[in-house]
């Protein structure tokens, strides 16, 4: 999934694609901690130019640059581009959608703030619990209502009614399956989802101090995907 970056200049807001690069992985870690905001001085007549205030990791290339291209210059400088130009820069990303872009620019010098664009997930929910009017399915509602909200893709699945075998322990999915389990039961139309989740929570009352049997059974199944290909956070509902 492309990663996305928020350019302010003025009172006009642009969207940045992101490239995928050392580079780019150490000023996403910046602006995680804080917007990064450069004051930025035209040069030429075709670019905007500012120090970062600190060094980033470089992969420069010789480079012909068009309006919209966000490069490194030596190392610890941003340049923004509403003209052309060709040297040796490494990329940063370009904005998505350059409809106001040099007016925005202006002539002389300007404020420009980077920051991360709010992640939106696709989140997928395993409620463990028997009871559908219970504690946890109302917890459930309420985290996925709160998660649609705030712009995420959630998918709750109600394992306990789902027709899920525990793991057999055959190694077939790691085998001769190619990471596909060989029980044919409701699980297989779960993996799919669980192959674009970049969030899963897992939902339960306490049992006897552990999860319910029917989401322990669904987790353990996951075994045959090792760990889906998308996932990035995990959480815990408990009640």
């Amino acid at each position: 999934m492309d990663r996305k970056m928020t350019v302010e200049v003025g009172g006009s807001q642009f969207t940045a694609t992101l490239e995928d690069n050392e580079t780019v992985d150490a000023l996403v870690q910046m602006m995680g901690e804080n917007p990064v905001t450069i004051q930025m001085s035209d040069y030429a007549g075709f670019e905007k130019v500012g120090s970062l205030g600190a060094s980033l990791p470089t992969s420069n290339s010789q480079t012909t640059t068009q309006a919209g291209d966000i490069v490194l210059y030596q190392g610890n400088q941003i340049v923004i581009f509403y003209g052309s130009n060709s040297w040796s820069y490494t990329r940063l990303g370009r904005i998505d959608d350059l409809t106001g872009w040099e007016s925005a620019l202006g002539n002389g010098d300007v404020t420009v703030t980077f920051s991360l664009e709010e992640e939106r997930m696709k989140i997928i929910v395993f409620n463990g619990s028997p009871r559908p009017q219970g504690n946890t399915a109302a917890m459930v509602e309420a985290f996925a209502r709160g998660a649609g909200e705030s712009g995420h893709e959630v998918t709750v699945v109600d394992v306990c009614r789902k027709k899920i075998a525990g793991c057999l322990a055959c190694e077939y999915c790691h085998g001769k399956g190619n990471g596909k389990c060989i029980q044919q039961d409701d699980m297989q139309e779960i993996y799919p989802l669980l192959d674009e989740a970049e969030m899963i929570v897992l939902a339960s009352p306490v049992y006897y101090h552990g999860f319910t049997g029917q989401l322990q059974c669904a987790i353990n199944r996951i075994y045959a995907l090792d760990k889906p290909k998308h996932l990035k956070k995990a959480a815990l509902i408990l009640s």
